[in-house]
C-alpha cells in the first residue's frame, strides 16, 4: 500500500529494511521505493531495492502500520539487481 501523499520535488519514500541479496551494513539501510517525486527518466523505478545512509533519513511516516522513510533522491547510493 502506497502513502496517500504527493511528495515534494527531489524526495522519495522508501519502506522496508532488508536486502534481497543478503547485503547488510551498519550505517546504510536497504528499502523498497514506494513513491518518487522526480520525472527524471531512468534514475529509479517504484519497487527498486535501494541502499541509503541511515543518517540521511529526513523523516519517518507510519501509515497502516508500515513505516516509510523520506529521503532525498540524491542520497541513494546503489540499486540492487535481483538474483537470477
Amino acid at each position: 500500500m502506497s502513502l496517500p501523499v504527493r511528495l515534494s520535488p527531489g524526495i522519495m519514500s522508501i519502506y522496508g529494511a532488508s536486502s534481497i541479496n543478503g547485503i547488510l551494513t551498519n550505517v546504510m539501510q536497504f528499502g523498497v521505493i514506494d513513491q518518487l517525486s522526480s520525472d527524471i527518466p531512468g534514475s529509479f523505478t517504484i519497487g527498486d531495492s535501494v541502499m541509503f545512509p541511515i543518517s540521511k533519513i529526513q523523516d519517518t511516516i507510519t501509515y497502516n502500520n508500515i513505516s516509510y522513510f523520506l529521503i532525498g533522491e540524491t542520497e541513494v547510493k546503489l540499486t540492487e539487481n535481483p538474483l537470477p
